[in-house]
């Protein structure tokens, strides 16, 4: 259980870097809602991403 807290742990960490690094290349200015939302749908476009790679990896 330890190492799927930590896989979640950094996993989580590694997104919110990636997204706040794209955020700030952008160079775009969100307010806190918006930067919010969008947060959410970048980490559920990299989930769905991730499934279909899992998925593609059981069907080989």
């Amino acid at each position: 259980m330890e190492f799927h807290a930590f896989y979640l742990f950094f996993s989580t960490n590694n997104t919110q870097d990636t997204f706040n690094n794209l955020v700030a290349k952008s160079g775009k200015r969100l307010d806190p809602g918006s930067r919010e939302a969008l947060y959410e749908e970048f980490k559920a476009q990299k989930a769905m991403k991730d499934l279909e790679k899992e998925l593609d990896n059981l069907n080989k």
